[in-house]
């Protein structure tokens, strides 16, 4: 029986406690949401920062093979005109 009964202090005091939790609850859980929120839109940015990036490489690439297919048409419409003569 003193098992019990000390069981049900512990609980109640717990039940206690969490009661004025509760109260404190909603400025941290605010806290809480802002702080996830801002995780989330770190994380966010992270991602689209390294898809720019990707971006960014890839369009760099293809500029460049851009300029060396219209280097290598420029030098064969040439070689074309040599032929001809």
């Amino acid at each position: 029986m003193s098992e019990n009964n000390t069981d049900r202090k512990t609980t109640t005091a717990a039940e206690q406690s969490a009661r004025g939790k509760d109260r404190e609850q909603p400025e941290a859980a605010t806290n809480g949401d802002l702080a996830s929120l801002v995780e989330s839109a770190r994380t966010a940015l992270r991602e689209a920062d390294s898809k720019l990036r990707a971006l960014s490489t890839a369009l760099k690439q293809h500029q460049r093979q851009f300029k060396l297919v219209r280097s290598t048409l420029s030098s064969l419409q040439q070689l074309q005109g040599l032929d001809a003569a």
